[in-house]
């Protein structure tokens, strides 16, 4: 069986070059906006994880004061967690597991030398402090300890602040 053709009407190729052309026009505006949008939308969520890693230091400095040593050790760890999701935030990148969010980091931002190798230490000591605070009962920890945790997570936190910095000044 034959099909039927169907009757095409045809547009001279000047016209179709201009409407091409205004098509491609419309469309690139529009992702120029949602573009900016989008940049926009990262920088604030990661300046948002920023000030809760900020957040998370002050109170650890405030428990430390108290001495509840094993609180303090929880904020210092998710100051590191929040710091590393603030990068991730400026590319949309994000993991429902911690374990998730400390390996990314460490293969996209330490492997490649974004971030000093001495920084994969510090994760993986607040991690493994943190959990044993959080879930050992017979965990201790001393005050010298924690305050170098806090030291160690505010380090952390300025060389992520330097980075979002530079990175939020090209949006």
């Amino acid at each position: 069986e034959k099909r039927e053709k169907r009757e095409m009407h045809t547009v001279g190729p000047g016209i179709w070059r201009e409407i091409k052309w205004s098509i491609s026009h419309f469309i690139k505006i529009l992702k120029g906006k949602a573009w900016k949008f989008m940049d926009k939308a990262r920088a604030d969520l990661a300046i948002y994880r920023l000030e809760t890693a900020r957040q998370c230091i002050i109170s650890a400095k405030a428990l430390i004061e108290i001495s509840d040593y094993k609180g303090a050790a929880n904020r210092s760890y998710y100051a590191v967690f929040h710091c590393m999701r603030s990068v991730l935030a400026l590319y949309s990148i994000d993991f429902s597991k911690h374990s998730a969010v400390g390996a990314y980091f460490r293969k996209e931002y330490i492997k490649t030398g974004i971030f000093d190798v001495s920084m994969s230490d510090i994760i993986s000591e607040a991690f493994d402090i943190r959990s044993d605070s959080d879930y050992n009962d017979y965990f201790v920890i001393s005050k010298k300890e924690v305050e170098e945790q806090v030291l160690s997570a505010q380090y952390f936190y300025d060389r992520v602040e330097e980075y979002v910095a530079a990175q939020i000044e090209h949006v």
